[in-house]
This record gives C-alpha cells, sequence and structure tokens, in this order.
C-alpha cells in the first residue's frame, strides 16, 4: 500500500495504491487521520490505484470521511478503482464513494 499526499492551497489530493486491507489500516490510519489536521476544505480522495479493499478499510475511509465532514470540509473521490468500487456497490454505500461522489459539511451527497 502507498499512500500520497499533495496540499494545495484550497484542497488537499490523497491518492491510495495497492491493497487497503485490514492488514494495511493500522499504517493507513496513521497516514491519514493523523496526519488529518490543518487540511483545507476540500479533500480528494483518489482510489484509482486501490487493488483491494476489504470492511475494515472501508470503516478506515468512513472514519476520515467523518472527519472532514466534522472539519467543515468536502471529501470528494474523483476517481475509483473498480475492485474498490464493487465493495462500495456491495455494501450499499452509494453516495458518497462512488466515482464523483462527495459529502459536504452539512451530510448531503452533492
Amino acid at each position: 500500500m502507498d499512500i500520497s499526499r499533495k496540499d494545495s492551497k484550497n484542497s488537499t489530493r490523497i491518492s491510495i495504491s495497492g491493497e487497503l486491507t485490514i492488514y494495511d489500516v493500522s499504517a493507513a490510519r496513521a497516514r491519514l487521520l493523523d496526519d488529518s489536521k490543518g487540511w483545507p476544505a476540500t479533500v480528494n480522495l483518489d482510489l484509482k490505484g486501490v487493488t483491494e479493499l476489504d470492511s475494515a478499510g472501508v470503516q478506515l475511509l468512513l472514519m476520515l470521511q467523518k472527519g472532514v465532514v466534522a472539519a467543515g470540509g468536502q471529501l470528494r473521490l474523483p476517481a475509483v478503482s473498480e475492485p474498490a468500487q464493487q465493495v462500495f456497490n456491495t455494501l450499499h454505500l452509494g453516495a458518497p464513494f462512488t466515482a464523483q461522489g462527495l459529502l459536504s459539511a452539512k451530510g448531503e451527497s452533492a
């Protein structure tokens, strides 16, 4: 699993590639959640490189979403891999876990 982050003035782009499973979540959590303070209002989460996703990975993404929204921001998913999208569909997560999905601070899909 590889996580990269690129900050700009108005947004942060986080790209995750490889497996996001129970075996990787502990390290990913430290990188994603512990780093989240001070992010801009928009966080773009790029999942196009995710090759495997399980329920532990989904839990981590939901925690990230909750943290971003609680801070008054939006979590956007501009790119989602087919394996990740299949998991989202199977779990009936829908927006925000769809390509181009987002959840705002109001908790409404846009």
